[in-house]
């Protein structure tokens, strides 16, 4: 297994009822010779045994059991044990089109990027499948130089208000191991939203070359279960967590392709998601509000704030700064009721 090109890591948490999807899509590629590692993050559903049962059957698979920590301590794990050269991430819920690592190994051996980074995937719901995609419409090899002129100066942030410059999704990255390990490390186990940013974005600002992609092959399934569906108390000081990370990893670029500015506009639209998903998921809303006073105190969230953005943001975070419930909720129904769906997707996949 020592000589594979790539290893899929495959976290899995409580998703008995889509597991054999993901895994099938995997040992059934037409592109065989690479590893798969399953790591069951302290699942109490039949998951654990279908890992094993699985493994039995496929010498690639590689199967991890651990107490549950999260998405991150999942990654980390697999991330540990796996041996390929490249790496990419599959969520258990999740599955893969049969000639997905083909062309991806297809694009490693011909230019033998830092990262290949794929722009699209199928968004599926419980009634539907759709091509949904993220980002600047990037295609092909991009060398230092390019990177520099062309990406990096919309990276983060792409007008109008919120658009990624580059899909931000760990899972439709392929990543060279050595630079992966180097970002994946710094990760807090306790960030629950934008993970994958505060690892894709360094990874791409280090790398010498990366090949850009609309190929789509990655089917992502709408959680019901998810954060963008419930609001957790603990999301804005995970929020703010996440924003501290994200300044320490970029710090070393200080405002060169006006980072700085990038990461304070990502922070104002990350605080709004959660201002969002809170009033649309929350139980006592009065109360919930005051978790925000975190956000409301964080550095770069203030520095956003000075930045041109849009009435509607500006409306949003006066009325939550008032915590008059009854306005937020009218505000939320006029303004937000149909929007939310489109901010759920665009941060479906981190």
């Amino acid at each position: 297994m020592n000589n594979n090109i790539i290893s899929v890591i495959v976290p899995i948490y409580n998703v008995e009822l889509y597991l054999r999807q993901c895994v099938d899509s995997l040992i059934n590629q037409t592109y065989r010779e690479f590893e798969i590692v399953l790591v069951d993050d302290g699942s109490s559903d039949g998951c654990p045994n279908l890992c094993d049962e699985y493994a039995a059957i496929d010498s690639r698979i590689k199967v991890i059991h651990k107490k549950n920590g999260g998405l991150v301590s999942a990654r980390k794990a697999g991330l540990y044990y796996s041996t390929g050269k490249y790496v990419t991430f599959v969520d258990g819920d999740d599955w893969l089109d049969l000639t997905y690592i083909d062309k991806c190994n297809d694009i490693i051996n011909k230019y033998q990027p830092d990262v290949v980074s794929l722009n699209a995937w199928f968004f599926a719901t419980e009634t539907e499948v759709r091509l949904s995609t993220v980002g600047n419409n990037y295609e092909g090899v991009y060398k230092r130089q390019r990177l520099e002129n062309l990406v990096y100066p919309n990276i983060l942030y792409s007008a109008p208000f919120y658009n990624f410059g580059i899909a931000p999704s760990l899972c439709t990255k392929i990543i060279r191991r050595e630079l992966l390990e180097q970002y994946m490390s710094n990760v807090p186990e306790n960030i629950r939203m934008g993970e994958d940013l505060v690892v894709s974005l360094p990874c791409i600002l280090k790398a010498n070359t990366v090949y850009f992609s609309n190929t789509c092959g990655y089917y992502y399934r709408q959680n019901p279960t998810s954060i963008t569906h419930t609001f957790d108390p603990m999301a804005p000081e995970r929020v703010d967590s996440l924003i501290r990370t994200l300044e320490k990893e970029l710090k070393c670029y200080g405002n060169e392709y006006h980072m700085q500015d990038q990461i304070a506009m990502y922070a104002v639209y990350i605080t709004e998601f959660t201002i969002v998903s809170l009033i649309k998921g929350s139980r006592d809303l009065k109360k919930d509000l005051c978790h925000l006073e975190i956000l409301w105190n964080n550095a770069t969230v203030k520095r956003g704030e000075k930045l041109k953005l849009p009435f509607r943001t500006r409306v949003l975070f006066a009325i939550a700064k008032t915590k008059q419930v009854w306005l937020i909720k009218l505000i939320h129904r006029l303004k937000y009721g149909k929007e939310l769906d489109c901010v759920k997707e665009q941060n479906a996949k981190r």
